[in-house]
């Protein structure tokens, strides 16, 4: 099942600074997430998204149970190179009602993180191959891009916009209608 997991606002605690610590850190500040990432060293890029502020860095000689309680986030994404470690930190946050991403093996995850296609942030198609072929799935995304972006049309992105307009004032006038028998 895919599902759209709304993480605006929400903790992210990514455990580890590699290539796929800073690609997971990535798709989570695009949707809006605060997100503090716990390495004894980062990639270039997270170095920089932490000097603009994008997100937090803590740097650790081990990350271990204690990261995990003390942070206590919303989500968890263990991307280190150790799949033991990476595999006790997921199955701790389990047991801690937190959901969690294992890297080192996303089927033992709460979720995925699949491969989007996305048009003007209002149409996204997302593509899983269930944690078997992430490059294939990356592949598959694209075709489907580029198939969509020959057939949307504007007049559709238009209408999209539109309807996402009306039923935003729709709940806004729901919401400010006081309940009955009320003046």
């Amino acid at each position: 099942m895919i599902v759209d997991l709304h993480v605006e606002s929400r903790s992210i605690l990514i455990i580890g600074g590699g290539r796929q610590a800073t690609r997971k850190a990535e798709a989570m500040l695009r949707e809006g997430a605060l997100v503090t990432v716990v390495s004894p060293q980062f990639s270039a890029t997270l170095e920089e998204m932490a000097r603009d502020k994008r997100l937090k860095i803590i740097q650790k000689t081990a990350a271990d149970d204690n990261t995990l309680l003390e942070a206590h986030p919303d989500i968890l994404v263990a991307a280190t190179d150790d799949i033991a470690l990476n595999a006790r930190l997921v199955e701790l946050a389990k047991s801690l009602g937190i959901l969690a991403y294992n890297a080192s093996s996303p089927r033992n995850s709460d979720y995925s993180h699949v491969a989007v296609a996305e048009i003007d942030d209002i149409i996204k198609v997302g593509v899983s191959t269930g944690g078997k072929s992430p490059v294939m799935a990356k592949a598959i995304r694209d075709t489907i891009l580029a198939m969509l972006k020959r057939t949307v049309t504007e007049e559709m992105m238009m209408h999209l916009k539109d309807e996402g307009v009306r039923r935003d004032l729709r709940r806004d006038c729901v919401e400010m209608t006081p309940p009955q028998g009320m003046p």
